[in-house]
């Protein structure tokens, strides 16, 4: 017991020193964790705004060129409704398949309608009677749901 005594300080610094180690330790992987996960969601957030400015890019696109050109035609004296292919393939398909991957999956499913028409039409070398009446009612679609979704954004954020 003579010779232990002397070494009890000693033991008690190196028992304390391991302590203080591993409560030291824990502390920190707890507060590692706590940042890692504080990084991944703000690189999310961070993404996601991202994502959403680019798709209201595109929206605003599509919504200039509808106004720039005729895409949809009505015919006062016949009542029928027509569908202009080309001012929509050189102007408006460019925009929607920039970004397709972002678009609603509403507005999606109508680009892949009008694209399936101009498929089918590419193949018959014409419209089947009320195809382009069909493809007038999806690209108004598309439209309606821009402007749904630019409406729902700025309340949503609060622009006036």
């Amino acid at each position: 017991m003579e010779y232990i005594t002397p070494f009890l300080p000693l033991i008690g610094v190196i028992i304390g020193g391991i302590i203080t180690g591993v409560v030291t330790s824990n502390v920190q992987k707890k507060a590692f964790e706590r940042q890692r996960v504080w990084d991944k969601e703000k690189l999310e957030e961070q993404f996601n705004r991202e994502q959403l400015m680019k798709k209201l890019e595109v929206y605003t696109k599509l919504l200039r060129v509808n106004g720039e050109v005729k895409i949809t035609d009505f015919d006062m004296y016949t009542g029928e409704r027509s569908f202009n292919h080309e001012p929509y393939e050189l102007k408006v398909k460019p925009i929607l398949f920039e970004s397709f991957h972002l678009l609603s999956p509403k507005i999606a499913e109508c680009t892949q309608e009008i694209e399936n028409l101009l498929s089918k039409w590419d193949a018959m070398e014409e419209a089947d009677e009320g195809e382009a009446d069909y493809a007038c009612s999806q690209y108004k679609k598309i439209v309606s749901e821009i402007k749904n979704e630019l409406d729902q954004f700025r309340k949503r954020h609060e622009i006036k």
